[in-house]
């Protein structure tokens, strides 16, 4: 008999399962669960949020810049976060401050 160590991943054999006997294992197993849960958790909340992500997908279709006349040069700006941008910019395809997706 063959039993998954969930804290490695590998699989454990009878021996070493006697060896804990049987209610250290299932123990072992409960805990080795519930750290494959936590670091699973873990990497979602590196993510973000589903409104972080849902923002960030928002931001990925393309918005026409609005025109403007700036004194430093800049002629249009972002539709999202109203940032003003130059021909470089635009050209890069995407606001340099909040990353909408642009087009002209």
């Amino acid at each position: 008999m063959i039993l998954f160590d969930p804290t490695t991943g590998e699989n454990m054999t009878l021996e070493v399962v006697k060896a804990l006997n049987k209610d250290n294992y299932f123990t072992y197993l409960a805990d080795g669960i519930a750290i494959l849960a936590l670091k699973e958790i873990q990497q979602y909340r590196e993510i973000g949020t589903v409104e972080e992500c849902r923002e960030a997908r928002e931001r990925q279709n393309p918005e026409k810049v609005i025109d403007i006349c700036g004194a430093l040069g800049e002629k249009y700006g972002c539709p999202e976060c109203g940032s003003s941008l130059d021909d470089t910019d635009l050209f890069a395809g995407n606001c340099k401050w909040c990353g909408q997706k642009l087009c002209k």
